[in-house]
């Protein structure tokens, strides 16, 4: 039996619109009243999915917990409680920030205060995967205001794989002792070497005393690659790219916007 889900959001568990379909809500209700824990795991902050932790019941829950950050924290939900931190240093942050502004990107830098953002042409202002949580806009165009700041993670913003592909190679540089991944189409992001959403679903499953065998992953883009690796079942759904498809053990007929997770849990959980 499959006693830990852990689950991407956007474009996996939420629709296209950004909502969670009644049948997926039903679902992982039904699998957590059989004890199952169903377990976010997300690009995201905890601040920025409190909408989502509210339809499913399990905001400010103690018991229930959240891989935030690609893997950059891990947290239980009561009071967005801490399990495990490991961010950048303040010295890659201020390069990552120095070294986009010289492309055609937008920056986000998240710390463990705020989404600290700088913007350009290419970078959507009313992006909804901002969310609830403290965003602020800089125009600095040094990243000396990280100074004494715990950095999560970094990104940079730009709806076109093949430029920030591009931008990739021009930074590497910076980037030998990262982990460096993809989501959503157009995000770049870092986050150190060794973080990702597979270590933060081993340290969940450690913390739970749960074997990895009895994990299964859902997600979509690459960023989901090492949780869907590393999960006893890793599950793409339809609408993934063909490059996680290729690695996952099981592909949805569902896509995200036809409650893909429910039909998951219903031939997998339930």
């Amino acid at each position: 039996m499959y006693r830990l889900i852990v689950c991407d959001i956007d474009e996996t568990l939420m629709d296209d619109r950004h909502q969670l379909t009644e049948r997926n809500r039903l679902a992982i209700e039904k699998a957590r009243r059989a004890g199952v824990h169903f377990v976010l795991a997300s690009g995201r902050g905890p601040q920025s999915v409190s909408y989502l932790q509210d339809d499913l019941g399990i905001r400010n829950q103690s018991g229930e917990y959240m891989i935030a950050y690609n893997g950059g924290m891990i947290c239980e939900n009561k009071g967005n409680r801490p399990l495990y931190r490991n961010g950048l240093t303040y010295e890659k942050a201020r390069a990552l920030y120095e070294r986009g502004l010289a492309y055609d990107v937008g920056l986000r830098v998240y710390t463990t205060e705020a989404c600290f953002l700088h913007y350009t042409r290419y970078h959507v202002e009313k992006d909804t995967l901002l969310g609830n949580q403290n965003n602020i806009t800089v125009t600095d165009t040094t990243g000396a205001f990280l100074k004494g700041r715990e950095v999560i993670k970094c990104l940079y913003d730009r709806s076109d794989y093949a430029y920030l592909f591009k931008v990739r190679d021009a930074v590497a540089d910076l980037t030998e002792d990262l982990t460096v991944t993809y989501s959503s189409g157009r995000y770049l992001e870092f986050n150190p070497r060794g973080v990702d959403k597979g270590s933060g679903l081993r340290f969940l499953a450690s913390h739970l005393g749960i074997p990895m065998e009895e994990t299964l992953a859902i997600g979509d883009n690459y960023n989901d690659l090492p949780m869907l690796r590393a999960a006893g079942l890793g599950v793409c759904v339809a609408n993934g790219l063909a490059d996680v498809k290729a690695e996952a053990d099981v592909i949805t007929a569902s896509d995200n916007n036809n409650s893909a997770v429910a039909e998951v849990l219903d031939n997998y959980v339930l």
